[in-house]
């Protein structure tokens, strides 16, 4: 989870510092924050996401660079329900919702949204 955004940040950021603006959002997870049982290193990798937002927030943050992430619940998708039959499927959240979130956060209508942690 982490190493494609570490991957990734290195890739673009270059390129938005020399441009002066850029907008970059990850994805997390409520796991990071609740940490349960059975999924340590999920959970771990989704911390370690939500640490490098915020650091990477703070080393862009002076030139016109924004780090943002989205922190969905369990996402709404086939995979999720197949592996956990019994679970309260209204709870989770489905994916073009998250997907509008990412739009807004990499839009300029996010403009001042620095760092954030969104839950979706």
């Amino acid at each position: 989870n982490v190493r494609t955004a570490v991957a990734m940040s290195r890739a673009v950021v270059p390129g938005m510092l020399a441009r002066g603006r850029g907008a970059i959002v990850n994805v997390a997870s409520r796991a990071a924050f609740d940490r349960p049982a059975g999924l340590a290193a999920y959970a771990s990798s989704k911390a370690a996401l939500v640490a490098l937002t915020e650091t990477l927030q703070r080393e862009v943050q002076s030139h016109g660079v924004r780090v943002n992430a989205v922190v969905p619940t369990t996402i709404d998708t086939p995979a999720n329900r197949a592996g956990m039959p019994d679970a309260d499927f209204s709870l989770w959240t489905p994916p073009a919702r998250i997907a509008e979130v990412i739009y807004w956060l990499a839009s300029d209508a996010s403009a001042s949204v620095r760092g954030g942690l969104i839950p979706v």
